[in-house]
């Protein structure tokens, strides 16, 4: 299964590389000295999340309806008022939790590389601003 994923992601990324093609080749010379670092960093984000795809077994939903299953589920228990209760009563509220601070922690980072910054969204000074 190792082999077989990876070398499905290889066969994605020469036909990414083949469809970019002359433009692939023209972003890379407007990149000029930062395309080979962010080609590296690239590749090796990609052999990290392949290495954490394979460890943990993880596999995109086979149909549209385990998807939505898994919404409706999902929605059928934050609407249920018993469901909290017994949360704190079987000790799965530990697991919601790191579920829950996982989440924000990928939200977090999305935010982050929206904004090209670590913290808050950079504004112009009081002076500059237009009201």
């Amino acid at each position: 299964a190792a082999k077989e994923a990876g070398s499905q992601l290889s066969g994605y990324a020469d036909k990414l590389r083949e469809m970019a093609g002359p433009m692939g080749k023209k972003v890379q010379g407007m990149l000029g000295g930062y395309a080979d670092p962010l080609i590296y960093n690239a590749r090796f984000v990609g052999a990290v999340l392949k290495q954490v795809y394979i460890a943990e077994s993880l596999a995109p939903p086979k149909s549209l309806n385990a998807l939505t299953s898994s919404y409706k589920t999902l929605y059928s228990r934050v609407i249920d008022a018993n469901y909290f209760p017994s949360l704190i009563k079987s000790g799965e509220w530990k697991k919601v939790g790191v579920y829950a601070v996982e989440a924000y922690g990928i939200f977090t980072i999305g935010e982050m590389l929206g904004r090209r910054s670590l913290v808050g969204y950079k504004l112009e000074k009081h002076g500059n601003a237009h009201h």
